[in-house]
């Protein structure tokens, strides 16, 4: 910064309105109410060099760093570079409070002023400078965070902010309107707002944008700039923005980054070339993803996710292998570009480090957390830039017609209670939404709705979905009946075989949600929970867990870290609850970057945007529980994610989530609680983490299972789960006949069983003044020793990180489990060791010997005991 130590002497003037134009009225919105109080000071003394001329008129709102020090400065000319000496503006309290105090990081506050200074100094030229260096960027230590378009501007340490991209609409808009025309000139002194999402947001109301792709030098903007216009009122936009970009990037000589975008043929101009370019990507990507993501990469950035875009379109159309239209596609973009850029960028590059503008290029945009925002409050989602990102978050086929499910909804006004919940003995309404990827419309699209699950009877299995047109949706309705069920809730998979007149035919499935209720201890499996995004790292992981062995994670095996510019989603099915079980419940460890990468539980009402519930960052310590309250949401569809973020740099050992359930928490705590085969017989077997005084002891119940190995259990209080049914009333019986008291480790032999039947078993504790439903399990009664090799598929298959293998063996054996890539080269040994005769599951780590992970494909699992063996085919897909 060139000046550090600024002392003001001023005077008022009262602001009279008056008939006579100028050339030029320059308007700054300073906002000095931070930490950039000093280099605010600098740039009015810039301002103030500049020599005097009745045509130019530069008037700066100024906010410092104190409370009621907001003013109006009419800039006239002094040669003193340390002292303020323009003469103050009395707005009459158009603009400034009467504490005198703006929040700059108000938009209202900026509506106001640049409306009253249309008034009181109209002119045939306008140029707005908003002012606030650190508008995309903190510092907090020595590291910045890096925000994007939806970061704003303008942050008011004695009021509010940001100031939000679309919230400057309605000031531009009402500019607009009161000149009669575009306004001319609208430049961000200000970090990293050098978007092209940022000038085609304006696109209606200003003609020229000028903004940096990078941060800006604490000083900012070279503000004798404006003598150009002061010596010269006759200046034109373009001459002038081009000497305020220039003078920016001579002054500080390289490592920066300014352009000037004529905003007025971005439309006209630039948008059907970027649309072609866009079209062609799409087309392309799934064909060639490797090297558009390679051009992705090599294309400048300085605020992850955001690329250069003209860089990477140059990218594109400096690699031969592409297709030719998509290369031309990148030229005629390339060409355009030239022109839309006035100043700076690539007409001025180096000093300028870029081309002129950045777009938003996440990996996987349906997991950003910004995907929301970008789609509904910024208006470039008009062009088909989104839907690229779409197709190369998750490449398909480009075919003429791609039928893919998107939501269902229900109605049991007709056939059921009307609450919107389906229960049993309902006819329910099924209405599907259907999504048509494919280039060309889908005629006549026909759905059959058809299910495994002995609960229900389609009684209506036929919709009709009629023409959908490229990219957009439909719906039809079917009609299923619920019969009698045992427990709830029950989690359906459903099929829907959709044909068109175009001979196109597919299947697709989703779960179907039957009753209120969820709970889940992690020791079944990924149950009916789904995870994805950008670096998915979710898994399920032994090396912590609240109860009793496992938990989800979100990072590395055991106590490896998670990665970088992570940003993935664990998603449940839809979920239901009442008033008895209105509360969601989790247990929690988590050890991230502070500040900059965190985990959030978000919630989803009836398929309506995510609502952000909880945020954590830092350190947790230990596990810990929380909850939130659901009672807004009765007898609304749920749906419950666990968000991912990690930035650029500086990882830990991750976010862990344990014992979910929808219902009260829990007052024990268990080390462990499982069910070990025997013959026509089951060992119930549990340990306690301390001893509770007001502990009584324990109950058991059980029931046959309806859904063997699912982990989605009601594992909410007796007290909530009487508010519509009771532990009987859901297929449970009582089997012990006296409190099973003890300490420690508590065992129970469950007998006279059926072999080879699925039951489940639900542990209760009992006080002295309540009970509790703790933990449920499930076991097979059965011969001690398998009758034969088997090996089981293994669970889940494709995967991730990580998969489950089940095998029986009849006597014991030393046992290998290898994998084969499909070249027939071994590429990890999972175990080699001697195993007594049982039932075994493994847990195979997708590492290779050599300690890499292990990338996307099909592989040959070899499973040998002794003189068996099996291979089977296995997927991982990242």
């Amino acid at each position: 910064m060139r000046i550090l130590h600024i002392i003001v002497f001023s005077y008022i003037i009262f602001a009279i309105s008056t008939v006579f134009s100028a050339d030029w009225t320059l308007m700054v919105y300073l906002d000095a109410d931070n930490n950039l109080y000093s280099m605010g000071l600098d740039d009015v003394n810039e301002m103030e060099w500049c020599q005097d001329s009745s045509d130019v008129d530069i008037i700066v709102l100024f906010d410092g760093n104190s409370e009621g020090d907001s003013v109006i400065y009419e800039i006239a000319h002094d040669d003193d570079m340390n002292n303020i000496t323009s003469p103050q503006v009395d707005d009459g309290g158009a603009v400034i409070p009467d504490n005198g105090e703006c929040d700059m990081g108000d938009w209202n506050t900026l509506y106001n002023f640049v409306d009253w200074v249309i008034d009181e100094y109209p002119a045939d030229k306008y140029l707005l400078s908003i002012w606030d260096h650190g508008g995309g960027i903190f510092i907090t230590g020595d590291k910045p965070v890096i925000s994007p378009l939806f970061k704003g501007f303008c942050w008011d340490d004695h009021g509010s902010g940001p100031i939000y991209l679309w919230q400057l609409d309605d000031v531009m808009e009402n500019a607009r309107d009161k000149i009669g025309r575009k306004f001319d000139v609208v430049g961000f002194d200000a970090c990293i707002m050098g978007q092209i999402e940022t000038a085609y947001q304006l696109k209606d109301y200003v003609n020229i944008v000028i903004s940096s792709e990078a941060s800006e030098p604490g000083d900012g903007w070279d503000y004798t700039a404006f003598n150009t216009a002061r010596v010269n009122p006759s200046i034109s936009p373009r001459a002038l923005s081009t000497n305020i970009v220039e003078y920016y990037l001579d002054f500080y000589g390289g490592s920066v980054t300014q352009s000037a975008q004529d905003v007025s043929i971005i439309e006209s101009q630039v948008v059907p070339v970027l649309n072609e370019f866009a079209d062609y990507l799409w087309q392309y990507t799934y064909y060639y993803y490797d090297e558009i993501s390679q051009a992705r990469s090599d294309a400048n950035q300085w605020n992850p996710p955001n690329k250069d875009i003209y860089d990477f379109a140059r990218y594109i159309s400096d690699n031969s292998s592409l297709p030719a239209d998509l290369i031309a596609s990148a030229d005629d973009f390339c060409s355009v570009w030239e022109t839309y850029i006035i100043a700076g960028g690539l007409h001025y590059h180096p000093p300028d480090e870029g081309y002129g503008a950045t777009v938003w290029f996440p990996e996987s945009i349906s997991t950003d957390e910004n995907e929301d925002r970008y789609m509904n409050e910024l208006i470039f989602h008009e062009t088909h830039w989104d839907e690229f990102l779409y197709m190369f978050e998750d490449p398909y086929p480009p075919d003429p017609v791609y039928l893919r499910f998107v939501s269902y909804t229900v109605d049991d006004s007709e056939g059921g209670n009307g609450n919107g919940v389906p229960e049993q003995d309902e006819s329910v309404d099924i209405t599907v939404k259907i999504r048509n990827y494919g280039t060309d419309t889908a005629h006549n699209v026909v759905g059959e709705l058809s299910t495994d699950n002995p609960y229900i009877e389609v009684e209506v299995g036929t919709a009709g979905f009629g023409d959908i047109p490229h990219f957009e949706t439909a719906e039809g309705t079917f009609t299923i009946r619920i019969e009698d069920i045992s427990s709830f809730p029950i989690f359906a998979n459903m099929n829907i075989h959709l044909t068109t007149s175009d001979t196109y035919e597919t299947d697709e499935e989703f779960i179907f949600t039957i009753g209120y209720g969820f709970a889940d201890d992690v020791e079944g499996g990924e149950g009916y929970w789904t995870h994805r995004g950008n670096n998915d790292m979710w898994h399920i992981d032994t090396y912590r867990s609240h109860s009793p062995t496992h938990s989800w994670k979100c990072g590395g095996e055991g106590s490896q870290h998670y990665g970088n510019m992570m940003s993935c989603m664990l998603e449940s099915p839809v979920l239901y609850v009442n008033e008895g079980i209105a509360e969601l419940n989790l247990w929690t460890w988590y050890h991230i970057e502070a500040g900059y990468d965190k985990g959030y539980v978000d919630l989803m009402v009836e398929d309506d945007d995510w609502i952000r519930l909880k945020t954590y960052t830092g350190s947790s310590g230990s596990w810990r529980s929380d909850n939130v309250d659901l009672s807004a949401y009765i007898n609304k569809p749920l749906m419950i994610r666990f968000f991912f973020v990690s930035d650029y740099s500086q990882t830990y050992e991750g976010w862990y989530i344990d014992d979910i359930c929808l219902g009260d928490t829990l007052n024990v705590d268990l080390e462990y609680f499982r069910a070990i085969p025997k013959d026509r017989a089951c060992l119930l077997e549990w340990q306690t983490v301390e001893v509770d005084p007001d502990l009584r002891g324990f109950n058991l119940y059980r029931r046959e299972a309806t859904s063997p190995n699912s982990t989605l259990k009601e594992l909410s209080k007796s007290s909530s789960l009487s508010t519509s049914m009771g532990l009987s009333d859901i297929g449970y019986i009582k089997v012990n006949n006296e409190l099973i008291t003890g300490y420690g480790i508590y065992r129970y032999l469950d007998d006279g069983l059926i072999n080879n039947v699925d039951y489940q078993y639900l542990l209760e504790a009992v006080y002295s003044d309540n009970s509790e439903n703790l933990a449920s399990t499930y076991g097979t009664p059965g011969s001690q020793n398998p009758l034969s090799f088997t090996v089981r598929k293994n669970y889940p298959n494709p995967f991730s990180t990580a998969t489950t293998i089940v095998f029986d063996l009849p006597e014991s054996s030393a046992v290998n489990i290898s994998i084969y890539d499909i070249s027939g080269r071994k590429v990890l040994t999972a175990l080699d060791e001697f195993m007594e005769a049982g039932t075994h599951r493994v847990k195979l780590v997708a590492i290779s010997d050599e300690g890499r992970m292990l990338p996307s494909g099909v592989y040959l699992l070899r499973l040998s005991a002794g003189e068996n063996y099996c291979i089977k085919r296995i997927v991982i897909d990242r």
